[in-house]
């Protein structure tokens, strides 16, 4: 289970291109397409070297205006998501 201090990177079996604000990656193993929003792509953005979960955090928090709990929340859903693959 992933908690604020867990350190996370983007594994090596997924590759990724941007889509203007967007990114798409193509998960190599399971050939399944992703798509992620302007947030979540710079989650991923922040996910390319080890970092963890609670940096994430206050990287979306100084680009975006939201809650912080609310932000723990979805970045833990999306990698959640990402790992679940």
């Amino acid at each position: 289970m992933l908690s604020e201090n867990t350190i996370v990177v983007a594994g090596k079996e997924q590759i990724a291109t941007e889509m203007g604000d967007d990114v798409v990656i193509l998960g190599l193993k399971t050939g399944a397409y992703y798509g992620l929003s302007e947030v979540g792509a710079s989650i991923w953005k922040a996910i390319q070297q080890p970092i963890s979960i609670s940096q994430i955090r206050e990287v979306i928090m100084d680009e975006y205006e939201i809650d912080a709990d609310q932000c723990t929340q979805d970045i833990l859903e999306l990698l959640e998501r990402l790992t679940a693959e």
